[in-house]
């Protein structure tokens, strides 16, 4: 009895394994047949900003909203060293509240636009190679999202993505206060970071 236990947990072990190697395989598939991108000039841009939340039908403790914007930060592209502050907790770090603000200072990377930069201006700036990558919001990607963040991934959307230096911007966000907001959401987009 207890060998069949261990032969069937090393089938399901198996079966798990190769539907891995099967995403994974599919997904090189997938990259390698696209092109690589050839890196463009860039240039940092420093930003200091207040985010404030009011979450109306989802709550955030402070070290989660805080997890939740590095979250977003590093997937855009942002200059290591990024620093987010948690302010407005209340309540304590670690209980919900509906009103938080966070203290975001960041760099992103911009394309360095030599046609409209002055005589001059390109060689005194120090210019750092980057390259458009995708980047895709939904629940569950990446993993610590779910469909209950559609308020704040809206209010990322329009005062810290906007930031970036992004193309291609499709939404599909309508979050619509008091009512269930845990449905399928998704942001998709391209954005210019540090190759």
């Amino acid at each position: 009895m207890r060998i069949r236990g261990i032969e069937a947990r090393k089938r399901v072990a198996r079966w798990v394994l190769a539907g891995l190697l099967a995403a994974v395989g599919s997904s090189a598939g997938v990259a390698s047949a696209q092109a690589p991108a050839s890196p463009e000039p860039g240039v940092w841009e420093g930003h200091k900003l207040r985010f404030n939340y009011l979450g109306f039908d989802t709550t955030y403790s402070c070290t989660g909203m805080q997890h939740h914007i590095e979250e977003v930060l590093r997937a855009m592209g942002a200059a290591p060293g990024f620093k987010v502050t948690p302010g407005g907790c209340v309540e304590g770090f670690d209980r919900p509240t509906k009103l938080i603000y966070m203290q975001l200072e960041f760099q992103s990377l911009k394309p360095l636009d030599a046609a409209a930069a002055p005589a001059g201006a390109a060689a005194s700036t120090a210019s750092v190679p980057g390259v458009w990558r995708h980047v895709e919001f939904r629940p569950r990607q990446p993993f610590d999202f779910g469909g209950g963040d559609c308020e704040l991934m809206d209010e990322l959307r329009i005062k810290v993505m906007a930031l970036f230096a992004t193309r291609d911007f499709k939404s599909s966000l309508s979050c619509v206060p008091y009512q269930d907001s845990s449905h399928f959401w998704s942001l998709s987009f391209e954005v210019f970071a540090a190759h």
